[in-house]
């Protein structure tokens, strides 16, 4: 018996990776679950909650609020007025580590990193924490409530 030469099984060797290649490609895409959905949906806001904050515009963060939390208690928008008569935020990162779905109700656990730059003094420094933000909404999430190391205010800015 002759062996197989390598340039007749060579083609038929390429042609059985395209066509497997093909028939792969050509599924559905992947849909996400409704909590996957949630989940994105949290992450969209936490961006714009994000962008709104480096353009230093309160009532752009404010607008990603829910009017019923204890944010209003604790005067988000006089302490975010107050942050930025003082300082300048240059970057602001979030990771987001964890979501835990409850109801209309979510908590995101965060670990951010920023760098300001103080007003008066011309300098820069950078901070680092973890957060937590209660959001509520299935469709439409708000922020509810902040609890640990918030960047949205000047408490734990002291002069490093």
């Amino acid at each position: 018996m002759a062996p197989i030469s390598l340039k007749r099984f060579f083609p038929f060797f390429i042609f059985l990776i395209l066509s497997s290649l093909l028939i792969s490609c050509a599924k559905e895409k992947v849909k996400l679950s409704e909590d996957g959905l949630r989940v994105r949906s949290i992450e969209e806001t936490i961006g714009k909650i994000k962008k709104g904050y480096l353009r230093e515009k309160a009532v752009e963060v404010l607008d990603y609020v829910s009017p019923e939390g204890s944010l209003e208690e604790f005067d988000l928008k006089g302490a975010l007025d107050e942050l930025f008569t003082q300082l300048t935020p240059i970057t602001l990162n979030f990771f987001l580590e964890k979501v835990i779905l409850r109801g209309d109700a979510a908590t995101a656990f965060l670990h951010w990193e920023g760098k300001w730059e103080d007003k008066n003094m011309g300098t820069a420094f950078s901070k680092k924490g973890d957060v937590i933000f209660v959001l509520v909404g299935e469709e439409d999430p708000r922020l509810l409530e902040i609890q640990g190391d918030s960047p949205f205010h000047l408490r734990g800015f002291e002069k490093p």
